[in-house]
């Protein structure tokens, strides 16, 4: 296993505590679809650390399934993590900044002639079309 890609599972571990991660984690992405299918179901009386790595997966797969997609709507980023260390900071980024500069830089990637498809908040793109069209 590539060094890498073993820190990235031992941060995913360290922040989710989700075990026996297997080949969920490719390079420094995970499956959208793991993680949905092991996020740990909270007992009745969860502990703080329990809610806390529930909450990360969560809100890492709400970046990367609905927020900042990839091209394929099946990985997310494993950077993100790193964002969601302080859940307490969490609310405070700005993130409807953070999915305008992916829309933009998906927008400059679609116009390379070999594109064929287009990631991330394109429904966010679609809003903004709607919107001003009634305008």
């Amino acid at each position: 296993m590539e060094a890498t890609s073993l820190l990235w599972k031992q941060d995913c571990h360290r922040a989710s505590k989700i075990q026996n991660m297997g080949e969920a984690i490719v390079g420094s992405a995970i499956k959208l679809k793991w993680l949905q299918d092991n996020m740990s179901s909270l007992p009745s009386e969860p502990t703080q650390q329990q809610l806390e790595a529930h909450c990360r997966v969560y809100i890492l797969w709400l970046i990367g399934g609905v927020l900042m997609q990839d091209k394929m709507e099946n990985w997310v980023h494993l950077m993100y993590l790193i964002v969601l260390d302080d859940l307490d900071r969490v609310r405070r980024y700005s993130w409807g900044s953070a999915c305008l500069a992916t829309l933009y830089r998906e927008m400059c990637r679609a116009t390379n002639l070999d594109a064929k498809t287009m990631g991330d908040c394109a429904s966010l793109l679609q809003y903004h079309a709607l919107h001003c069209s009634k305008s």
